[in-house]
């Protein structure tokens, strides 16, 4: 697309008495093959007319056309058509504009449509100074300042963006937006000028000035005269070739970068005053240096005064009149050729892509490039396409699927055509990490699970080196295994039992890895049983009686028994198995006067489990503990009585007991008694003081456990 700085606006004005004849004037130059006139056929049409006003509606989209009468003495009208691409449809805006016939048009940098003048009584000659904006579904009178001559001709200054009007007179204008600004050049332009965009190289804005009257006596000479603005003054060009002069003719820019003219009429007088009109279907192209005239094989009616707007890269151009035929009522649209195709596509494999390279197409005056399709190719099977940028000459094509053999064809794209496709690329087969591993199955074993695979059909353009299994513990990704081998089963170890797992694999090759695989089945590992808890022991003569929970989970087999292993002093006795699911067993053969701990291990099928944390040490042959010991105070002064249940001696009879009171948990001194009944009074306490107390057993062996501390109690 050319940028604002390389537009500008050319004006086309009647020389006088050139030597070229009427007929040199309309030879046919060369022009690029395939622009066409091709018509339109809406289920509903606009009422014939002249001097419509049309321009593209940039909010409500389309085209807007106003206006217009019927022949050139005909009434003008007020109605308000758009245009979508294929149907004419009648508006009822809320609001109107009065009606009126050659009114100047154009829109503005917000898309909105300025309305300008015009003929309100039927004649040629515009009577009407009032501004009128269309914001794309209603009309609004706006009150500038300064007002310009009746009607015109309107176009965009792209170097200011701001839209130029040049009145009947040749006068120069400007839009700001809110009012009119009247520009006085050193070179002005003569009466009855019209002027248009022309987003050609080197330009600005272009204009095209008409014959300054309807009748000329200067027989086959005349040409039309072109006006660059250069932005401070109008600039009369010489190009090397210019159509015939005329009057009233179809002027809007061309999508392919040019200014496009069609159509017009011209009265020459011959004889002393009798006229001879010229009425003309000729169309041609300003190239921003010369004039061409395009050979189309078919062309709207000629004529004059017809409206036209570019709309969507198309040039639209409706009714008009026919000196001859009167007003008419065909819509056409001016179709510039399509692109070329791009030449020397070529591709070079990536990772699940390649970068395709091409020559633009050569000009053919389709128009500026605005973009590439690239089409991808498996066969004779198109893939889905991917865009690429005007200006590009090579694109990065990704998604494709890797291992596949692919070719690429390039599509040139211009604002209003879609070209030829280019011929196809080399084939290139794109690389990358391998595809995905199928029918992923798993089995448990002990403490792991073995796994086995499919290996992918597409090993991703490299050979497979490994792959990785991940277990899953619900949607949990567990740690990955990763195998440098091209095996398909595989042992996962160190799975927790009575954990449910599945697994996804994953392929590797020298360019990653590749997508994980869909779930395997679900699977429990199993092995020895998890650990028995609150391992807890009772002293005995010489022995000892262990009691436990038993775990919570078997291993994925029934426990079958348990093994109690002593400890002294941190040290492993001789274990002592047991073939049985009782959770309490005596363990014999100990010695007496030694402190034990003990831990339990459960035993199944696949083995014996982790042992259990040590239980409280205890020490064998010593009485044991108190229990339900209670405390008061009395029955004296600075005494307290306690009473228990009597402890097991533990094979030697208790032999008497062990007091010790506590204040405030501190132990004060040990009272010692030898009587072996199961009450007690302790004297010689401190008087109001709070106490608690402990009391142990004494046998042949030794003094066993102490009691849990009872109280508080505070003495008299």
């Amino acid at each position: 697309m050319a940028t604002k700085r390389s537009t500008r606006v050319i004006a086309v004005t009647l020389s006088m008495c050139l030597a070229a004849t009427l007929g040199g004037s309309q030879a046919a130059f060369a022009d690029p093959p395939a622009p066409a006139w091709e018509q339109r056929s809406p289920t509903s049409t606009p009422t014939g007319t002249l001097g419509a006003a049309a321009a593209f509606d940039g909010i409500g989209g389309g085209a807007i056309m106003f206006g217009g009468q019927a022949g050139p003495a005909g009434n003008p009208n007020a109605e308000t058509w758009r245009w979508d691409g294929t149907n004419w449809t009648h508006l009822s805006p809320a609001a109107s504009p009065p009606a009126r016939s050659l009114a100047a048009i154009g829109t503005e940098p917000s898309g909105t449509v300025l309305l300008v003048g015009g003929n309100s009584d039927g004649g040629l000659t515009p009577n009407l100074t009032d501004t009128w904006r269309w914001d794309g579904s209603t009309w609004t009178q706006l009150s500038p300042v300064t007002t310009p001559p009746a009607g015109g001709s309107m176009a965009l200054d792209p170097a200011t963006n701001q839209l130029m009007l040049v009145g009947p007179g040749g006068d120069t204008w400007r839009w700001s937006g809110a009012d009119w600004t009247h520009l006085i050049p050193p070179t002005a332009l003569p009466a009855g000028s019209q002027i248009s965009t022309a987003p050609t190289a080197s330009q600005v804005v272009a204009v095209v000035n008409t014959a300054p009257a309807l009748v000329c006596s200067c027989g086959d000479s005349a040409i039309v005269d072109t006006y660059v603005w250069t932005g401070t003054t109008w600039s009369l060009r010489t190009p090397a070739t210019s159509p015939p002069a005329r009057n009233s003719f179809l002027l809007s820019p061309d999508t392919t970068g040019q200014t496009l003219l069609f159509g017009g009429t011209r009265r020459v007088n011959i004889d002393g005053g009798h006229g001879t009109y010229f009425v003309f279907d000729d169309t041609w192209r300003w190239d921003g240096t010369t004039w061409a005239q395009v050979s189309t094989t078919s062309q709207p009616s000629a004529g004059s005064y017809k409206a036209a707007a570019t709309v969507a890269g198309r040039v639209l151009a409706f009714g008009g009149y026919d000196t001859f035929n009167g007003e008419g009522t065909d819509t056409w649209e001016w179709t510039p050729p399509a692109p070329l195709a791009p030449g020397s596509v070529s591709a070079a494999a990536g990772s699940d892509s390649a970068t395709v390279s091409w020559t633009p197409p050569a000009p053919n005056g389709s128009g500026p490039v605005t973009g590439y399709v690239i089409t991808p190719y498996v066969g004779s099977s198109a893939k889905p396409t991917q865009l690429a940028p005007a200006g590009a000459t090579s694109e990065p094509v990704s998604g494709l699927a890797r291992g596949y053999t692919y070719t690429f064809t390039v599509t040139a794209v211009t604002a209003s055509r879609t070209g030829a496709p280019s011929a196809h690329s080399n084939p290139v087969i794109p690389y990358g990490p391998p595809g995905t591993p199928i029918n992923v199955t798993a089995t448990a074993g002990i403490d792991s699970a073995t796994v086995h695979w499919t290996a992918p059909g597409n090993t991703g353009g490299a050979p497979i080196t490994g792959y990785v299994v991940t277990p899953y513990v619900g949607s949990h990704a567990q740690t990955d295994h990763p195998f440098t081998t091209t095996a398909t089963t595989q042992t996962i170890p160190g799975l927790a039992r009575g954990y449910t797992y599945t697994f996804r694999v994953a392929a590797v090759n020298g360019h990653g890895t590749g997508n994980r695989s869909a779930a395997s089945n679900a699977v429990t590992p199993h092995g020895p049983p998890a650990t028995p808890s609150n391992a807890h022991a009772r002293p005995g003569n010489a022995a000892a009686t262990v009691s436990w929970t038993a775990p919570s989970f078997n291993g994925g087999s029934a426990i079958t028994g348990y093994v109690v292993t002593p400890y002294v002093s941190g040290v492993a006795q001789s274990p002592h198995p047991f073939n049985s699911t009782a959770t309490t067993e005596t363990i014999a053969g100990l010695s007496n006067g030694t402190s034990y701990q003990f831990r339990v291990a459960a035993v199944n099928v696949y083995g014996t489990g982790n042992a259990s944390a040590a239980s409280p040490a205890i020490k064998v042959g010593t009485p044991s503990a108190p229990a339900f010991v209670s405390v008061s105070a009395g029955p004296g002064a600075g005494q307290a009585s306690m009473h228990w249940w009597s402890p097991d001696g533990n094979g030697s009879p208790v032999s008497g007991y062990v007091v010790i009171p506590y204040i405030k948990g501190v132990a004060q001194p040990v009272h010692n008694f030898t009587q072996t009944a199961n009450s007690l009074v302790v004297s010689g306490l401190a008087h109001g003081t709070t106490y608690t107390f402990t009391i142990a057993a004494r046998n042949a062996v030794g003094v066993g456990p102490a009691s849990s501390p009872v109280g508080p109690i505070t003495t008299s």
